[in-house]
């Protein structure tokens, strides 16, 4: 049985390098590709049920060159849904460039065609109806041909993480700022005032400050008052 292979475009909605985790549709039902081929649902079941532990995430179909390891493949309403991480390797870190770059164009499914049979479409044309596919690999790769499937976000498992630590910075900063201006020397109450003279209780009167230090503590009432809001 000869492999066949089924290129998809994706619409890259969101890019983050610390998750390194890709999600989207390998495959969507219905449509008719460029290719003249329609999947329908129920296509992907037994294979997943069978085999699912044994697909492999590749780049370009190169089955020298594994991209990642599938998470999750499951079938839906609309396609076959898919997550994966792309692995911390030199094309891994190449793919998720390119993937920022919007320079990758399609997600690809490598396969064979178990049960197939030919239909007319809704505009007449002749088209083949795969009606069950055993699925080998899905790939990133450079061409698209079906025009309804996507990759819908590639996000950061430690999105939360990442919230709580600006939590803790920004709570510190408030913290360094009210320290800064509770030390902040003030200039003398009455301009006529002696500079060494003591006040009630024998201290040193507090010295006026210089113009980089009024400077200095207008930023960090600024800085106080952004914090805080």
């Amino acid at each position: 049985m000869k492999r066949e292979y089924k290129t998809l475009p994706f619409e890259l909605e969101a890019l983050d390098y610390e998750g390194r985790t890709i999600t989207g549709y390998a495959s969507t039902f219905g449509n008719t590709d460029l290719g003249g081929d329609v999947i329908h649902k129920g296509a992907f079941a037994k294979t997943l049920a069978e085999r699912g532990n044994k697909v492999r995430f590749l780049w370009q179909h190169n089955p020298h060159e594994p991209l990642g390891k599938p998470l999750e493949m499951r079938e839906d309403d609309r396609g076959l849904y898919i997550k994966a991480v792309i692995s911390d390797t030199a094309r891994g870190r190449d793919a998720l460039a390119l993937l920022q770059d919007g320079a990758i164009s399609g997600l690809s499914i490598g396969y064979d065609a178990i049960g197939t049979d030919m239909g007319k479409a809704d505009e007449g044309d002749t088209v083949r109806n795969l009606r069950e596919i055993r699925l080998w690999e899905f790939s990133l790769v450079t061409f698209p041909m079906n025009e309804s499937a996507e990759i819908l976000d590639l996000k950061a498992d430690m999105a939360h993480e990442l919230a709580e630590l600006f939590d803790e910075y920004k709570q510190r900063l408030i913290d360094e700022v009210r320290a800064a201006l509770e030390e902040a020397p003030t200039a003398p109450a009455e301009a006529g005032r002696e500079e060494n003279a003591a006040d009630d209780d024998g201290a040193e009167p507090p010295k006026a400050l210089t113009p980089e230090q009024e400077a200095e503590l207008k930023s960090l009432r600024i800085k106080l008052e952004i914090t805080e809001e």
